[in-house]
C-alpha cells in the first residue's frame, strides 16, 4: 500500500517508489527468465506480475508466476496463476499437473485430483515425478491416486502398458527359418525398440541376401503394419492383426522390375 508523507522526504519517498514501480514495469522477459533460471524466486515473481500486468495473455508469464509463487510457498497466489495460464491453454498437461500440486498443498485435495485428472488425460506422462512429488502427498493414499499414475505411466509408455501394442510379442528372439521342404531358409532376429512401439526384423537368407522390416501397431487405425525392405530392392507394404489366434498381414510386394503381386504372411505361436 502506498503511503502519503508530507513534506521534502515525503516527495523523496513517493519519487522512489514511482521509480521502483517504472523499473519492475520496464524488466524484459530476458531479464524475467534470468531470475527464473537461477531459482531467484521472489525476484522472478515480482518481475512476472509486472510482465503479466503489461500483457496478461502470455500464458508463459502466468505459469512463471505460479511455478515462483510455488516455490515461495504462496500457494494461494499460486493457485490463481496457474489458473491464468490454463484458462489461455497454456502447455495443458504440465500447468494442470503444477496446478494440482499447489491445490494440494493449499488443502483443496478434490479439485486437486479434478485436475490431476485433466492433466493426466492431457497427456502427462512423468509418473515417476508423480510417485515421489512431495507437493502430492496428502493425495497418495487415495486409491485414486495409483490410478493416475497408472494413466501418466500408460502416456509415458504405451507400447509397454497397453495389451494391443504386445500382440506380435511372441515373434521376438532368434530363429532358424526352414520352408515346407526342411531346408534352411535362412536366419532372423527380432528385436523390441522404442519402448516396445516398434519390432524391428533383421534378416539373412541362406543364398545371402539380406532383408529388414519394421512393424508397428498404427493405434488411429486399429492395425499392425509392417514395412519391408530387401537387399533386392524389393518392398512389401502390409498391415492386419490377429485373427484365429495368428497374425495375419496382407499387402503388396513390389519387385524392382515393377511387378507388383500380392501378399499374405501369417505367423502363429507355438506351445513351445
Amino acid at each position: 500500500m502506498r503511503v502519503w508523507v508530507q513534506g521534502r522526504l515525503g516527495v523523496k519517498v513517493l519519487l522512489l517508489l514511482l521509480l521502483a514501480d517504472l523499473t519492475l514495469a520496464g524488466q524484459t522477459p530476458q531479464e524475467a527468465a534470468g531470475y527464473f533460471q537461477a531459482k531467484e524466486w521472489a525476484k522472478a515473481a515480482e518481475a512476472y506480475e509486472a510482465i503479466t500486468k503489461e500483457n496478461p495473455k502470455s500464458g508463459q508469464a502466468w505459469f512463471r508466476l505460479g511455478f515462483s509463487r510455488h516455490n515461495l510457498k504462496q500457494y494461494r497466489e499460486a493457485v490463481a496463476a496457474y489458473e491464468k495460464a490454463e484458462e489461455i491453454g497454456f502447455a495443458p498437461a504440465l500447468t494442470r499437473y503444477d496446478l494440482a500440486g499447489a491445490l494440494a498443498l493449499s488443502g483443496e485435495k478434490e479439485k486437486a485430483f479434478a485436475m490431476l485428472q485433466e492433466s493426466t488425460a492431457a497427456g502427462f506422462g512423468q509418473f515417476q515425478n508423480m510417485e515421489k512429488d512431495s507437493d502430492l502427498e496428502s493425495l497418495r493414499s487415495d486409491v485414486r491416486f495409483a490410478a493416475l499414475v497408472k494413466q501418466a505411466r500408460i502416456n509415458s509408455q504405451p507400447c509397454e502398458e497397453l495389451p494391443e501394442y504386445r500382440q506380435f510379442d511372441f515373434w521376438i528372439g532368434e530363429w532358424e527359418v526352414f520352408n515346407p521342404r526342411g531346408q534352411k531358409a535362412g536366419e532372423n532376429r527380432i528385436e523390441r525398440h522404442d519402448k516396445g512401439c516398434v519390432l524391428w526384423e533383421n534378416w539373412t537368407g541362406a543364398g545371402g541376401g539380406t532383408g529388414h522390416s519394421i512393424n508397428y501397431y498404427d493405434h488411429a487405425r486399429k492395425t499392425y503394419v509392417q514395412l519391408w525392405v530387401s537387399s533386392g530392392a524389393g518392398i512389401i507394404v502390409a498391415n492386419g492383426g490377429l485373427k484365429d489366434g495368428a497374425l495375419v498381414l496382407t499387402g503388396e510386394r513390389f519387385l524392382r522390375n515393377g511387378t507388383k503381386q500380392h501378399y499374405r504372411g501369417t505367423w502363429t505361436p507355438l506351445p513351445d
